[in-house]
């Protein structure tokens, strides 16, 4: 059952280039901000090649990164030195980043839930609060690791818990572990990067569904888009 329609503040860049600055400047002052309130920034990322260029380019910037925590949105249930572990992309782009605090979501491959547990225990200033989260989305229409078509996905979309969830995705690495849609719309600045014109007309398509975006943009304060269509 489809619940209506949801407005998002769309920012359309020439390309990848102008993009990259814009988003760069705007964690950046998320996390000052953050700093200057609370002593640290809580930040989440979201995992993939798309987002690369953004987190090279960020750990540059001059930040106070001795008090910045970041984790990610979602990660493949892989060991953190594999090719498909999300963690192994931030700690490969946050090199220049001294002293950052970078939490990983997969501790121990063999078991899933005593893996959620540890990873939810490591999560407790996420879980109090998120400064910064930046979000990406499948040709599916699925965002962090929540897929349409997986039950515990589903069921994720469907409550109000502020967890880490066990999900399935239909390509490998299939085991993921993901933020749930409360914890992800809890965040107090949520974007959404998106590049490349498939993307944008997925996002334009499902945005009136129940796909995964559509729910997490449907039930977020407020979702801006970062979209170059190269």
């Amino acid at each position: 059952m489809v619940h209506g329609q949801v407005t998002m503040n769309i920012k359309d860049f020439e390309h990848k280039e102008a993009l990259q600055l814009a988003l760069v400047d705007r964690i950046e002052a998320v996390i000052h901000a953050a700093i200057s309130a609370h002593g640290d920034a809580h930040v989440l990322l979201s995992g993939g090649s798309t987002p690369a260029f953004i987190y090279r380019a960020l750990s540059e910037r001059p930040i106070q990164w001795s008090n910045v925590k970041i984790g990610l949105v979602d990660d493949r249930f892989v060991p953190s030195d594999d090719q498909y572990s999300n963690f192994r992309l931030l700690s490969d782009c946050f090199t220049q980043a001294e002293d950052v605090e970078l939490i990983p979501m997969v501790f121990y491959t063999n078991d899933e839930e005593e893996n959620r547990i540890a990873a939810q225990l490591a999560y407790a200033p996420f879980l109090r609060r998120i400064d910064y989260l930046l979000l990406g989305m499948g040709e599916d229409g699925h965002t962090a690791s929540l897929f349409p078509g997986n039950r515990s996905s589903e069921q994720s979309l469907s409550n109000n818990k502020i967890e880490l969830v066990c999900t399935e995705a239909p390509v490998h690495p299939t085991r993921r572990i993901s933020c749930s849609k409360e914890l992800i719309i809890q965040s107090k600045q949520l974007d959404l990067l998106i590049v490349g014109e498939t993307k944008k007309d997925v996002l334009d398509q499902a945005i009136s569904t129940d796909l995964p975006i559509a729910i997490v943009a449907r039930q977020s304060a407020e979702l801006t888009v970062f979209y170059s269509p190269q």
